[in-house]
Parts: C-alpha cells; structure tokens; sequence
C-alpha cells in the first residue's frame, strides 16, 4: 500500500493534535478544580451537580433571608421591651396616686409624668426600621399606624391587620413581625358621662362599673340622634325608682324598675355612681347622658389618666379614684398583650434558630456531596498530565525525526 507525502503528514499532524487536546483538556481541569468541563463529561454527574448547586443557592438564599429576619424580630422585641417598662412605670404612678392622701399639686406631678410617658409610648408604637417602614404597621407599613384623634381624644390604629412573612426553609415562613392593632389592641371602652336635666340637686355622676355601664350605653347609643343618648332616672318615691331610655322604656336586663336607694347616700345603678343634694321623692328624675363608646389602647388609658390627674381641681376624689383603679385594670391588661406578643417573637427566634442549624447542616452535606461528584482528584489529574504531556513530546521527537528522512539518506 502507498502513502502519498500529504497523507503522511496529515495523519501525523492529526495525532499530534489529538495529543495536544488531551493536554489541554487535563490543564483546564486543573486550572477549574473541576472534572466536570462539559455535560459530556459525565451527564449523570453533571445533572447532579446542577441540582445540588440549585440547592446550595436555595438555602444561601434562606441563610440572608434569616439574617434579616433576626434583625426585625430583635428589633421588635427591643421596642416591645422598652414599652413594657414604660408601662410598669406608669402603674407605679397610678398606684402612687392612688393612696387617698395626694393633693392636687400631687396629682398634676403624677399627671405630668404620665403625660411623657404617654408621648413617648406613642413613639415607640410608630418605631421604624432601618429602611423607614413601621414596625407595626402591617401591609402598609410606609403609613404611620397610629395618629391621635383629638375629637375622640384616643390613639387610634390607621393601618391593616397583615403581618409580613418570610420564608427561611423550603417549607417554613415565619412572621417578621406584628400588626399594631394586634399588639397594642383593644384592653378597655370609654364612655363619658354627664349630667343634664334633674329635679334633686344632683352634684356629680361617676362610672363606677365600666362592664355594665358600657354593655348598656353600646346597646342604647343612638348615631343618628345624638340627643337621644341619655339614661333618666324616675323616682317613683322616696327611696325607689326606674331607670328607662329616651323613649320611657325600661332599660337593663333585667329590667331596672324598682330600683332601691338610702336617702342621702349616692345612689347607684347601671354601673353608674349619683352624689346629689337634693331630698327625691315621686316625679322627681335626673337624666344622664353618654357619648359614643370609645376603644382604648394602652397610650389611650394612659392619656385619660395624665388629663383626670392633670385637671382634678374639678372632679371628686371618687371619680379621681375609681379612674385610677380603672386605669389599673388596663394597664395591667395591656401589659399582658405587650408580654404576649414579646413571647410571640422569642418563640419565633427559637424556630428561626433552628432553622438555621437544619439549613446549615443540610449546606454542609451538599457541598461535601458535590465535591465528591465534580471535585478534581489531583493526583489522578497530575499523573494523566504528566504521562500526556510525555506521550505529546515523544510523538513531536517521532514525528521529526521520521519525517526528515527520505531515499537519499540510505544512498550515501
């Protein structure tokens, strides 16, 4: 069989850059730290990898997304906290009030501190973070939550109830934090009272049974006709009588007829309190009035307390006192949804921790799986660069050598 000369050398050239690919193909192994270069390579292996890199990214992803979600639940515990001891200040206030021998000079310094601490709890309900969002203000947390309406002279909640929620596992979203009206909700209504037409001599009227007399004011108030909103007292005697709406009907259930008194001592009734001077007897009344029911919320008490305190020049020392104990009562109430949802956020960071522990296992472990899978053995890898590397120089030193020789070299 003859070979032509380009044959020859076309087939030489051809090993020699089959050789060099080899060559080439071990060095940017090397270079990458991958055995995998192409899907090629290994197509099991390199959809394995392609799923496990998806993985590693996934819970990278979750790892930054904890990050943040520990910055915003400490920081609302933070806020929760510093609330809290404001609160616990303010109960020992209204418990210093409340021992029976302040004077009014007394009472306007108490009244005066719970004012601050009313304006500085109203701060902290509107805290922002680092970005400028409400803490507490649900979806819309670019909106403050909470404004003071002076016409209802109470702090009301202006935003929705959503919380935010961010995922840290394939299968776990936690809360970033909490909705306003959820921490700082409803602990109490009030309705304020007044006297207007009676034939005793009535000096002053008190809510002495919030429960009570709030059930029978929301079932009473009238929207549409506001002068309808009153409850009259008829004397049917010297020491009885009935209580009716604006219409003349019974109110109460049950009904509050025949009621009972002792001259000269304050009559009481549908949770209200009537000090008066007067000496009733038959056909005799005295009508009092209330407004709309009003939903408070810890800034909310607080505020009422400082105002009684600050202005008890014009009250008794019994509506004085039983504001306090009022005061008390949901302090105490709101104290309890402040620890409540600090609870909330501590159970939330445990989880969160936990979390994190399983993610970062599960990092470890799929690492150490593709390592195993696309990871260059480099001893193998050196060892094959090294014996191509040779094959590749011994077959230029061939190639040299046999393709300078020719007929004339044997006629000499």
């Amino acid at each position: 069989m003859r070979l032509s000369t380009n044959l020859y050398f076309k087939n030489n050239l051809d090993n020699l850059l089959r050789t060099q690919e080899r060559v080439n193909t071990v060095q940017e192994k090397l270079t990458k730290q991958t055995n995998i270069l192409t899907p090629a390579d290994d197509p099991i292996g390199n959809t394995q990898v392609l799923a496990l890199n998806e993985k590693i990214s996934q819970n990278e992803q979750f790892a930054r997304n904890s990050n943040f979600l520990e910055n915003s639940l400490k920081r609302e515990e933070s806020v929760l906290g510093n609330i809290n001891l404001s609160l616990n200040r303010a109960r020992q206030l209204a418990v210093q009030a409340g021992n029976g021998v302040n004077s009014e000079q007394d009472y306007k310094a108490v009244g005066q501190e719970l004012a601050a601490i009313e304006q500085e709890v109203f701060d902290l309900m509107n805290t922002r973070d680092e970005a400028g969002n409400f803490i507490f203000g649900g979806y819309q947390n670019r909106q403050q939550p909470f404004e003071y309406d002076p016409t209802s002279q109470s702090y009301k909640y202006q935003n929705d109830d959503g919380q935010r929620t961010i995922q840290i596992s394939p299968t776990l979203k936690l809360a970033a934090g909490d909705p306003g009206s959820e921490v700082f909700g409803l602990v109490s209504k009030r309705t304020n009272v007044t006297l207007q037409n009676d034939t005793i001599g009535a000096a002053n009227v008190a809510v002495t049974n919030r429960k009570e007399f709030s059930e029978l004011s929301e079932q009473l108030y009238d929207a549409a006709t506001p002068a309808n909103n009153y409850v009259r007292l008829e004397f049917t005697g010297a020491t009885t009588f009935n209580v009716v709406d604006s219409a003349g009907n019974a109110v109460g259930d049950p009904p509050l007829t025949g009621q009972t008194f002792t001259p000269g001592s304050p009559i009481e009734t549908a949770g209200l309190e009537i000090e008066y001077s007067g000496t009733p007897a038959a056909g005799d009344s005295v009508e009092v009035g209330f407004d709309q029911p009003i939903e408070r919320n810890v800034t909310t008490v607080i505020g009422d307390l400082a105002d009684t305190l600050l202005n008890s020049g014009g009250k008794s020392e019994i509506e004085i006192q039983n504001q306090i104990g009022f005061a008390l009562d949901d302090l105490a109430a709101g104290n309890d949804q402040i620890l409540s949802a600090r609870s909330g956020v501590g159970a939330r960071i445990n989880v969160m921790e936990n979390a994190n522990n399983s993610n970062a296992d599960f990092q470890v472990v799929n690492k150490e799986t593709r390592a195993s899978i696309e990871d260059i053995d480099w001893a193998t890898a050196i060892t094959d660069l090294t014996k191509s590397e040779t094959i590749l120089e011994a077959s230029r030193q061939i190639f040299s050598r046999v393709s300078g020789l020719s007929l004339f070299d044997y006629l000499r």
